[in-house]
């Protein structure tokens, strides 16, 4: 509502604000349907022909105008659709490098998971596991197994 509000205060402003136009080297100042030169009245002592090109002129110069604010408002929307694909596509970097990392730690878990896992056997095997040591060791085992899954549980929500 505010900016529909903006831009007719602006369009208001563009048509009743005086436009100066040059004709034969000498500036003049259209208001509405007048013609000023240095600030005095000579709409009437110019000839038709002087009016219309004034007036031509002046149309022309106004539709220039115009056509300025409407690229400017263009550009515009241009630059503030760029700011929220650029602000999209760093939020998609950010979530790709954080299910990246995710995954990294996941790798690393289950790494660290297996050669436990591994080691833990082979002492088993060799029953060179006291009862203290094997309870430490299925905890352990536990717990990494609880961060693989949570790492794991992670990377769905993502």
């Amino acid at each position: 509502m505010k900016s529909l509000f903006t831009c007719l205060l602006l369009f208001a402003c563009t048509i009743f604000y005086a436009q100066e136009v040059t004709y034969n080297g000498v500036v003049y100042t259209v208001k509405g349907k007048e013609i000023y030169h240095n600030n005095e009245k000579v709409t009437n002592t110019l000839t038709n022909t002087e009016k219309d090109y004034v007036f031509a002129a002046f149309k022309i110069e106004e539709a220039t105008l115009l056509e300025q604010k409407e690229q400017e408002k263009k550009l515009k929307e241009l630059e503030k659709r760029q700011k929220r694909a650029e602000k999209k596509l760093k939020k998609a970097e950010k979530q790709l490098h954080k299910k990246a990392q995710i995954e990294k730690a996941i790798e690393k878990a289950q790494k660290k998971l297996k050669k436990e896992t591994k080691k833990y056997k082979k002492l088993h095997k060799k029953g060179k596991l006291t009862a203290e040591k094997e309870i430490k060791y299925q905890k352990k085992l536990k717990s990494l197994n609880d961060k693989v899954s949570k790492a794991k549980k992670k990377l769905k929500k993502l």
